[in-house]
């Protein structure tokens, strides 16, 4: 359904409360996890970045020299605009060298990034069960080992032309079976993991009918590695 600019106006506005609270979460999120950030001019590259709700966040966590926020959605991107976002870009993240060119960033961002195998979204009502211990209503299934011919490691890869050598990446997931995945996804793809685990501060979620959920439950830090 393809709403009315009008209506997406009207309903950013309305919804103005639980994206506060949102922002105000995430920014826990990053002075916790990302407390000694590195103080050099960033160029943050924010990949499945739905709404970029986050945006002014970011802005005032890191004071990048560049932000490009990339989703391929349409109807998020009238949803971004809807809430001021400077930085959106429309785009699939799989053929990043149609949008980026030859542009490179220092720092990589993803929040709720769908894991799932071949980047799409499965049936919900199911639950994953993993070593925490617990289960979460989470879309998905078991885990499974990462193929060589998954999209998501190709997409990960080809990250890496547009990251310079040594760079940083903070990611979020909502779903402990993509939380696995991630991690050997980036291990895969030449990413050294610092930091990764259960994030102590779930966030609110932003989304319109969604206002008792929560988002970001796990976390995964690092740099990437040399040339693979």
């Amino acid at each position: 359904m393809k709403w009315h600019k009008r209506n997406i106006e009207e309903m950013a506005l309305d919804n103005i409360d639980m994206i506060n609270k949102e922002r105000e979460g995430f920014r826990r999120i990053l002075g916790h996890y990302l407390p000694s950030r590195n103080q050099r001019e960033l160029k943050i590259l924010n990949i499945c970045c739905g709404p970029v709700t986050e945006e002014p966040v970011l802005n005032e966590f890191f004071n990048p020299l560049k932000l490009v926020s990339v989703d391929y959605s349409e109807s998020v991107e009238e949803w971004a605009r809807a809430y001021g976002s400077k930085s959106f870009v429309r785009g699939d993240i799989s053929k990043l060298d149609e949008i980026l060119g030859n542009e490179k960033f220092n720092f990589l961002l993803g929040r709720n990034i769908p894991l799932s195998p071949g980047g799409y979204g499965l049936a919900p009502g199911s639950y994953a069960e993993f070593p925490f211990g617990h289960k979460k209503p989470l879309t998905g299934y078991r885990y499974e080992p990462v193929e060589e011919s998954d999209d998501w490691l190709n997409i990960f890869r080809n990250l890496r032309k547009h990251l310079s050598e040594g760079s940083e990446f903070f990611l979020t997931l909502s779903r402990n079976d993509e939380f696995y995945r991630a991690q050997e996804i980036l291990r895969k793809s030449g990413y050294h993991i610092i930091n990764a685990g259960e994030n102590k501060f779930p966030c609110p979620s932003d989304r319109i009918g969604m206002a008792d959920k929560e988002k970001d439950y796990y976390f995964i830090s690092g740099r990437l590695e040399g040339f693979i």
